[in-house]
């Protein structure tokens, strides 16, 4: 009814020695495919880098949208670019300047963070900020 397994006189003596290899085979695959390509400074840093890059190539086109000009018409954005932007990998704010040139949140496609002040009042038009929950790279355009 059962057959005997028959295995050679070499394994039945070391057959710990089989399982041993099985194991390192699948670790060192395991290494190879998902540790070491993944967590090398350089391979973080050059996803990182292509991602910031991707993310200004974008939002430059944005810019070149004229739709998103609404702030001077005071007519608020159309469904399908309000959901467009709210779609992007990355947080859009536009802002209106107010009295005293205090600038007035107008849009935004984020609950996670909010620009700080120093931020929107700043000299240069881009930057790498550390606000509460983490650390961004920045860019703002101004249409007066």
């Amino acid at each position: 009814m059962f057959k005997k397994l028959v295995i050679p006189a070499f394994f039945s003596g070391n057959i710990y020695l089989l399982v041993i290899a099985a194991w390192l085979i699948t670790l060192s695959f395991l290494i190879d495919n998902y540790w070491s390509s993944h967590s090398s400074l350089q391979s973080v840093q050059k996803k990182m880098t292509r991602y910031v890059q991707d993310s200004e190539e974008d939002f430059a086109e944005i810019l070149k949208d004229s739709s998103l000009y609404f702030l001077n018409r005071r007519k608020p954005l159309a469904l399908d670019t309000r959901q467009e932007l709210a779609s992007k990998d990355y947080y859009i704010f536009l802002y209106q300047a107010g009295t005293n040139a205090t600038p007035v949140l107008k849009y935004w496609n984020t609950q996670n963070v909010i620009p700080d002040i120093g931020i929107l009042t700043a000299p240069v038009n881009a930057g790498f900020a550390q606000l509460p929950n983490g650390f961004y790279v920045w860019n703002k355009f101004d249409k007066a």
